[in-house]
């Protein structure tokens, strides 16, 4: 009998010991997860951070827009390439040929294949506003009228030259909720910067209010 009793003892004493055991082990893990996640939190701020305070603002200005090949060209001003950029591909919705001799201009020694002929044509096809929403001061509301003087307005953050003589801006644009990508390409015997890519910046935008039936 007593050895019953002295067993039964020994058996609630392992078993507790075997809970407590676990409730430690599972306490260690909770700890561990929260570390773990506020590492990974620390890191992320950490980050965003970095390209917070790397992030700058530059503003290019036009009193009018170039209107032909004849007055833009590649820059040893990475920049001034991008806002080139807005300013041929506004040049489509008055005249394509001219916007498109504008393009080939920037892009040097890449000019427009004939098929993004195509894919200009459709990405204006009843959009002709689309790229005056690159200019401060248009909005939906205002049907995209920029402000005068013309300005562009182009990002820059901590990956901007992260690839070697390569550059990707972000352009602000009035139509959509976060500024649009494009990228330039120094060509390194001259230094000069082409246009590289600029597909990013012909992505769907907000409906003017003159278009949309429920403004």
């Amino acid at each position: 009998m007593k050895k019953g009793i002295v067993l039964a003892c020994c058996v609630m004493l392992l078993a507790g010991q075997l809970q407590s055991a676990e409730a430690l082990d599972w306490n260690r893990r909770i700890g561990v997860d929260r570390m773990i996640d506020r590492t990974i939190d620390n890191t992320i701020n950490r980050a965003v951070n970095k390209v917070e305070k790397q992030e700058k603002t530059r503003r290019v200005i036009f009193q009018n827009l170039p209107q032909s090949a004849a007055e833009i060209g590649p820059e040893t001003d990475a920049q001034q390439v991008a806002a080139y950029t807005v300013a041929a591909l506004a040049r489509y919705e008055t005249n394509p040929a001219e916007a498109i001799a504008m393009l080939n201009k920037l892009l040097g020694p890449r000019p427009v294949p004939k098929r993004d002929e195509q894919f200009l044509a459709d990405r204006f096809r009843g959009r002709q506003y689309l790229m005056r929403s690159y200019f401060m001061g248009a909005t939906p509301a205002n049907n995209y009228q920029p402000d005068m003087p013309y300005t562009v307005e182009i990002k820059t953050n901590a990956y901007t030259y992260q690839e070697e003589g390569y550059a990707r801006f972000l352009i602000s644009c009035g139509g959509a909720d976060s500024p649009r990508p494009m990228t330039v390409r120094q060509k390194a015997s001259t230094g000069e910067w082409f246009l590289w890519d600029y597909k990013g910046l012909l992505s769907g935008i907000q409906t003017p209010a003159a278009d949309d039936p429920w403004a």
